[in-house]
Parts: structure tokens; C-alpha cells; sequence
């Protein structure tokens, strides 16, 4: 698998790559802070599960699928798997105020939540 985010999530998911690794799952890390839609589809044609994690609405996993949409004929939604702040319905909403920890644990993008999740979603 391979985790796609920026900013300060990039650690957060380096952090949670370096436990799967030891649990033996192998992740990779992209930090992606603008769309490059070139790296988006060879990542998509590699054929591993793309885990998009975000301290956002989601801005990353919109343009991903923009892009697939725009040059697949077919894509496989079950690959891509979107842990942002937005709700289970992909409607973004208001961010309650908290510190960073608080936040990223209640959105489930802290290390440590972040890497039960994934351990339970890819193989």
C-alpha cells in the first residue's frame, strides 16, 4: 500500500508506515502538497492500495478521482481508501476547534489510530 498526503500528516503517516512495516505490512509514504496527476496514475497503475490521508476535506482524493475518472476506462474503488475530515457521506463540514492532538485523533489521522486502521483495511 501507499499512504498519499502532505503537510504535517506526512509525518503522522511515516510514523504509521514505519509500524505496519514492523507488523509486516510494507507502505509507502508520498507527499504529495500539489495534485501531479502523472504520479497519481502510475501510483493507481502500480496496483496497490492507495490510502489517502488527510488533514482536510479531502482535496488530494477528489483530484485522484478526477483524474482516474478523466483517463480510466474502469477503476477499482476497492484500491482507494480516503481518511480525511469530511463524514462517512464525503460532505465536508466545520472542524471543531481542539488542539492538534485532539483533532487528529478524533478524525482517526493520528499515528497511532491511523495505523489500526490500515492494519484492519489492507492485506
Amino acid at each position: 500500500a501507499v499512504i498519499l498526503s502532505s503537510g504535517r500528516q506526512v509525518h503522522e503517516s511515516l510514523v504509521c508506515a514505519e509500524a505496519l512495516g514492523k507488523a509486516g505490512l510494507a507502505v509507502g509514504v508520498v507527499d504529495m502538497p500539489s495534485i501531479d496527476e502523472k504520479a497519481l496514475l502510475e501510483l493507481y497503475d502500480s496496483g496497490k492500495t492507495l490510502v489517502i490521508a488527510e488533514q482536510n476535506n479531502g482535496f488530494i482524493y477528489i483530484n485522484l478521482m478526477k483524474t482516474l475518472f478523466k483517463n480510466k476506462r474502469a477503476i477499482d474503488a476497492n484500491r482507494v481508501i480516503a481518511i480525511n475530515t469530511t463524514g462517512k457521506d464525503f460532505i465536508p463540514h466545520y472542524i471543531h476547534s481542539g488542539t492538534y492532538e485532539e483533532l487528529t485523533d478524533a478524525y482517526g489521522l493520528n499515528a497511532a489510530k491511523l495505523t489500526e486502521n490500515l492494519k484492519t483495511l489492507i492485506k
